[in-house]
């Protein structure tokens, strides 16, 4: 009652005019008038507001009452003397009334009469009294402030002349360096959008669900944009006769898939033990929802980082990381001795993780973010799949798939395509493309190359070629390609 008081009382002194004076007659009138005001609406304002009226008709009422049986004909001659049209002057008595409490009347009149406790000036027409209600309801939300002349033109005139839509006033608000600097935890800030866009508190489900995308570094404005192309705040802007528009869309990769970004995200906190960065999360992001990545390759890419690896962790560490990142728990004491004793062996971590990658609960984790799994090839998978088609593909030239037919470059071609390695197709483009390494650098899965064939290293001595009899694996030196000898080569980006 006491917040409502101040307003009525704000309201009276707001509504009189007069001729300059000195400050200080100013003061002493209005102070005199003011706890006049003040006493009789706290002791008559319950019985002067009838619910069933306007706040208008309220504000009518109460002011009429007040002058009719407080203020004399002698005051408000007096008043009129002493306060003028100055800004400055009718500030400081706002001041001293308190206006600044004005947002509790909400509770007790409707939004014609929230705005016309607001305003300084005639009562305005009802859709200009909407659309002011809406800035106003905005700054007093959002920003835990009173309007700025400057700013409430801004957003009230662009809204009145369709320059600036109900969406495009929400999106300034909320991501506006003043909302950024108060420092909002995700929680908070999505608080605030119930509050200011849906009218409400925020309900349990409903504050879970937008805050975790938050916390995984989906950016504030794709939340700010669900929002806004809800129901709710459509109706909202219907109340105050404001044009919804339209939320639109981020360019941010890492706003188009929750369940995409969530597991860059715990790829961070799992393998790196660190917060996410948001360039970061959306590069890997960019990997998975272009298919330029599967699940397999960006956990390798991070098991495989400088960053992991300056941490030049032991190999029990190593496979108590891939469980948890990989598998999604805690190693069991059998299955870590199985992986740590293959690295003490002298397995590759590769190869140790192709394990892990291949696994059914990696399967399914991958299921569960609606990610492809992929795989992690290493040498000698190249080596195994080459041998798979010995005896059993028909040389075709100018063929590149082995099921019906294939040439020696398109038989290369393909068994690289299968590990997610694209390489020139034909012998000519090869090796101005890979990389020449010595005899004795080269390892299984690298290249053997003339001018006109190609073959892939098979190791100890051996290569595999597709020739004019099929697939065979033969000692090196026995098969004598087309054209000038050129030595071994490596493709390169092949991970060892």
């Amino acid at each position: 009652m006491r917040n409502l008081i101040l307003i009525m009382a704000s309201l009276f002194i707001l509504s009189i005019s007069g001729t300059s004076v000195l400050a200080e007659e100013v003061e002493e009138a209005t102070e005199e008038i003011t706890e006049e005001v003040q006493e009789v609406i706290e002791e008559n304002v319950e019985e002067v507001v009838d619910e069933e009226t306007t706040g208008e008709e309220v504000i009518k009422e109460v002011v009429e009452e007040v002058v009719e049986d407080t203020i004399t004909e002698e005051d408000t001659e007096k008043v009129e003397t002493v306060i003028n049209s100055e800004e400055e002057i009718i500030e400081e008595v706002v001041e001293e009334i308190n206006i600044e409490e004005v947002k509790v009347v909400e509770e007790v009149v409707n939004e014609e009469a929230k705005m016309v406790l607001t305003s300084k000036k005639s009562t305005p027409s009802a859709k200009n009294v909407g659309i002011n209600g809406f800035v106003t309801r905005l700054y007093r939300n959002v920003l835990d402030r009173e309007p700025d002349n400057k700013g409430f033109n801004y957003w009230a005139n662009g809204i009145k002349n369709k320059s600036i839509t109900g969406s495009n006033a929400v999106k300034g608000f909320f991501l506006s360096k003043e909302m950024n600097n108060k420092g909002l935890s995700n929680a908070a800030f999505v608080k605030e959008l119930y509050k200011t866009i849906f009218n409400r508190e925020a309900d349990k489900a409903g504050l879970e669900y937008w805050t975790k995308r938050l916390n995984v570094k989906m950016s504030r404005e794709s939340v700010v944009n669900g929002f806004i192309e809800s129901k709710e705040f459509a109706n909202l802007c219907k109340s105050y006769g404001v044009n919804k528009g339209s939320a639109g869309k981020t360019n941010n990769y890492r706003d188009k898939s929750y369940d995409v970004t969530a597991f860059v995200d715990r790829m961070y906190t799992k393998v790196l033990n660190r917060s996410s960065d948001v360039n970061g999360v959306d590069y890997w992001c960019k990997k998975l929802l272009t298919k330029e990545s599967t699940g397999a390759d960006i956990t390798e890419g991070f098991l495989n980082s400088k960053e992991f690896n300056n941490k030049r962790v032991s190999n029990k560490e190593y496979v108590n990381v891939a469980y948890r990142t990989i598998l999604d728990r805690e190693a069991d004491s059998k299955g870590r001795s199985y992986w740590v004793n293959k690295l003490n062996s002298g397995s590759t971590k590769r190869e140790v993780l192709k394990g892990f990658v291949e696994s059914k609960e990696f399967t399914n984790l991958c299921g569960k973010y609606n990610i492809s799994r992929g795989n992690i090839y290493t040498r000698k998978d190249i080596v195994d799949m080459a041998r798979s088609w010995i005896g059993k593909v028909k040389y075709v030239m100018g063929g590149d798939d082995p099921h019906t037919g294939a040439d020696c470059s398109g038989f290369v071609n393909y068994i690289y395509k299968q590990i997610g390695m694209d390489i020139p197709r034909y012998t000519g483009a090869l090796y101005p493309y890979c990389i020449k390494i010595d005899e004795k650098d080269a390892k299984p899965g690298d290249l053997i190359l003339w001018t006109g064939h190609a073959s892939i290293y098979s190791g100890n001595n051996m290569s595999i070629h597709c020739i004019e009899i099929g697939v065979v694996e033969k000692e090196n030196g026995s098969v004598i390609g087309a054209g000038q000898y050129l030595g071994y080569y490596r493709v390169p980006g092949i991970k060892e």
